[in-house]
């Protein structure tokens, strides 16, 4: 699912109204589940149900709704853009097939590494978005973003686990984080430190 950030509030401003967007970006969507909710409109007492029958267009159309369905894109796939989690999500999956014992291959989980590395140092300089979005000094948007602490946890949890057994992954995790502690905003150390000090367990065990 992808979303029209903007063009929400924009419309959401010009209508005095807030938009909550349901579903987080990425998240599985079932047909017929809800994916907005509208306050502060004047809606009339029927219900109203974005859908492609014309006896409902009739009741959308003086509120312009339309234009909110077409900011909410459900697609039959998830999609790198907007969803960072999907692309690291594939990037630790080939890392723990390249680390299972039926292929073992300890380089390509290494390399794996190094790119899940480009991807946090992106990430760790910048903050979260805010879950609420202002605009003339009213929340307008309401929507779920992804955070960069879930994202760490992503990147590293299971890499750390499959790896706990060989010799390069904690040490690689372990610089990696060394590395990103520095260019890091504040609210992520935390997290950083979390698993650094998991790394560094790892690599003592690995050694004893």
């Amino acid at each position: 699912m992808e979303v029209g950030h903007r063009t929400l509030v924009e419309w959401a401003t010009q209508h005095g109204a807030v938009v909550e967007v349901l579903i987080p970006v990425g998240r599985y969507v079932t047909e017929g589940a809800p994916l907005v909710r509208i306050w502060g409109l004047p809606l009339p007492q029927q219900e109203i149900t974005l859908s492609e029958h014309q006896d409902e267009q009739e009741w959308v159309r003086p509120f312009e709704l339309g234009l909110v369905r077409r900011m909410i894109v459900v697609e039959q796939c998830r999609a790198f853009h907007q969803d960072p989690s999907f692309g690291v999500r594939k990037l630790v999956d080939i890392a723990e097939r390249a680390l299972s014992p039926a292929i073992n291959d300890p380089t390509t989980a290494s390399q794996v590494t190094d790119e899940l590395h480009r991807v946090l140092a992106l990430l760790v300089t910048r903050r979260d978005l805010p879950r609420a979005v202002r605009h003339g000094g009213a929340v307008r948007l309401v929507h779920r973003p992804q955070h960069i602490c879930d994202l760490i946890d992503l990147a590293l949890e299971e890499l750390l686990h499959h790896g706990r057994d060989s010799v390069q992954i904690p040490r690689q995790v372990l610089s990696l984080i060394e590395r990103l502690r520095p260019v890091a905003v504040p609210e992520h150390a935390n997290v950083l430190d979390h698993w650094a000090g998991v790394a560094a367990h790892t690599v003592k065990e690995t050694r004893d």
